[in-house]
This record gives structure tokens, sequence and C-alpha cells, in this order.
């Protein structure tokens, strides 16, 4: 069951079981492609071993698969900060640089994020 995959890959993960828990989430998403919440987590974990670019199209694919949810949106911001991503380049993917959080630090780069949504 994919089910089974996800949850143990959440499990690993909590356990900072990072390989284990991609695999777990990999064998998810081979059963279940449309599971957005598999991509979501497994990019989230690709992104904390600094893997930006990986996590990046998984970030992407869990959009592809379920707009409506704001969270896939904002570790894809992250991954782009991770990558380097400028303030223009943050405008040329639709985020308005500026507003987010204040002062913000990139948690595997320790780099400032620029901020995305004023508070």
């Amino acid at each position: 069951l994919p089910t089974g995959h996800y949850l143990r890959g959440l499990a690993l993960m909590s356990l900072s079981r990072n390989e284990d828990a991609i695999a777990a989430y990999s064998r998810a998403i081979e059963l279940d492609p449309a599971n957005d919440m598999a991509w979501h987590r497994r990019g989230a974990i690709k992104q904390q071993l600094g893997r930006f670019t990986e996590a990046l199209a998984d970030h992407n694919e869990a959009i592809r698969l379920n707009p409506e949810y704001a969270p896939h949106y904002a570790l894809r911001a992250l991954d782009h900060a991770g990558l380097g991503a400028s303030a223009q380049e943050f405008q040329a993917i639709g985020i308005t640089p500026g507003l987010f959080m204040p002062q913000v630090l990139h948690p595997v780069t320790n780099r400032r994020i620029e901020p995305l949504v004023k508070c």
C-alpha cells in the first residue's frame, strides 16, 4: 500500500534516517504517483540535505498535482533560495521580493532568505 510507505517515510524522517525516508517516499510515489504529499515530503528531505535541484523537481510535481496546497509553494521558494535565487529571480517565478517573513535564514545554507509576504 502506498499509504504504508508514506507513513514509513514519516517515521524514518522523524528518526533522521533521511536516505531511508527518501526511499520510502519514492516507493509511495512509485505506487501512487498522484500522492502530492509524498512528493512534498521527499522534496523536504532532499532540501534538508542540500539537494536543492532534486527538491525543486519534487516540489514542482507536488504543485502540479495539488496547486491549492500553499506549503508546496513555500518549500519551492526555499529550494530557489537554496539555489541562490536573487530578488529578480523570485520576481520571475511570481514571488514578490520584500514580502513573506522578516530576516529568515535558510535552515541548510544559513543564508538570508529574502522576505516574500509582508507580516
